[in-house]
């Protein structure tokens, strides 16, 4: 019961995120709001969520991991809030920066619950399921939020979603937690300091392992209509082919991290990541008929966004040790983080410069760069996890 009700915040975090994106268009034609302040405060969220990652492991140290998401549901309901009441842009910063601080804080802390509720050996297929959920809460709410924003405009929409913001901590007022009484669960934790853990070569390891792979994926998205509309795709049929990359994305998560689970996680990532590294290649280079086309873009789907619970596993191997689950996911998140701010201005410069099939080309380098740390990290724990 714990992991679902984890997994049903995750689906409101995320989609709680996206929503608020979704609505700066319609607030930039009310307010009048330029170009340049909108993209200050689509970044914001991202960018604060950088700055709280690290913090948020003594956050949850202090207040307790399970009321920090309690209150990280009041920053999203005062956020949604805030924002159907204001008029400026200075206003409007402030609670984009409020959702932002939840946005950042909710991911490492709720990966390391999700890890002590959860037994080793099923602990890829609920890193997938959990990411899963976060998925399906951002195309979900997003949606609706489009859609009923046209009949009742942003403001009260923004109030609605305050309002599902307040049922949702209600309902966790009303959640209990179980005691975990599963001997497989490994929850001791010993009391070591941040700096400790950072001198765990094999953290290092699988920190490298998520930078570079993130860096390679977490944009591919963003270009792959430029890509597509370079080969000809009409504006009208482009929806396929994104779709069927969302769509990938949600097989990949339950599928690879399952498998993660029957094999060793090394083994799948690196598998993975080679496929993915040729999947970009023959898409960007070869590829030009329509069958072939969404059969590739599904396949990278699944690839770009199936190695996410694999290596969260990695994470999780390299510190079981000591237990200190929140602290090292903080960590991870803020390298993640970090990288999804330098992959989009990296491989935009690349595709102003060197053209946008160069842009995939770099993504399938630096996909096989990530091969190198999950090898070394295969080499230092030779047994399985």
């Amino acid at each position: 019961m714990n992991i679902y009700f984890l997994s049903i915040l995750h689906f409101f975090n995320d989609g709680f995120q996206a929503g608020l994106i979704l609505l700066l268009p319609f607030i930039a034609k009310d307010i009048g709001l330029t170009l340049t302040q909108i993209g200050i405060l689509g970044s914001s969220i991202n960018i604060v969520g950088i700055l709280v990652s690290l913090p948020s492991s003594h956050i949850a140290e202090k207040f307790g991991p399970l009321k920090t998401l309690k209150i990280i549901i009041l920053f999203f309901l005062f956020s949604y809030l805030g924002v159907s009441l204001s008029k400026t842009f200075p206003s409007f910063i402030i609670f984009y920066l409020m959702a932002g601080i939840a946005f950042g804080v909710f991911h490492p802390i709720s990966m390391a619950l999700l890890t002590k509720w959860t037994n080793r050996k099923k602990l890829g297929f609920a890193m997938g399921n959990f990411g899963s959920f976060g998925d399906i809460g951002r195309i979900i709410l997003s949606t609706f939020l489009t859609f009923i924003v046209s009949f009742i405009g942003w403001r009260l929409t923004s109030s609605l979603y305050s309002f599902f913001a307040l049922l949702i901590f209600i309902s966790y007022l009303l959640f209990k937690t179980k005691k975990q009484s599963d001997p497989n669960l490994i929850n001791k934790t010993i009391k070591i300091s941040l700096i400790k853990i950072l001198k765990n070569s094999k953290f290092i390891l699988a920190l490298l392992v998520n930078f570079f792979d993130n860096f390679s994926s977490s944009s591919l998205f963003l270009f792959l209509p430029f890509l597509l509309l370079s080969k000809g795709v009409g504006n009208s049929t482009l929806g396929l082919f994104t779709g069927a990359y969302l769509v990938g994305n949600f097989i990949g998560k339950s599928s690879l991290g399952k498998i993660s689970d029957l094999l060793k996680n090394t083994t799948v990532f690196i598998i993975a990541e080679i496929f993915m590294s040729i999947a970009i290649i023959l898409l960007a280079n070869y590829a030009t008929t329509t069958p072939i086309l969404i059969g590739l873009s599904t396949l990278l789907g699944i690839l770009t966004q199936g190695t996410i619970p694999v290596r969260s596993t990695m994470i999780v191997e390299a510190n079981e040790h000591h237990g200190n689950f929140e602290k090292a996911f903080s960590v991870s998140t803020l390298v993640s983080s970090i990288s999804n701010v330098l992959a989009p201005a990296t491989l935009g410069f690349i595709a102003d410069h060197f053209g946008i099939v160069n842009t995939f080309n770099t993504a399938a380098i630096i996909a096989l760069i990530a091969i190198i740390p999950a090898f070394l990290f295969h080499l230092s724990l030779p047994t399985k996890h």
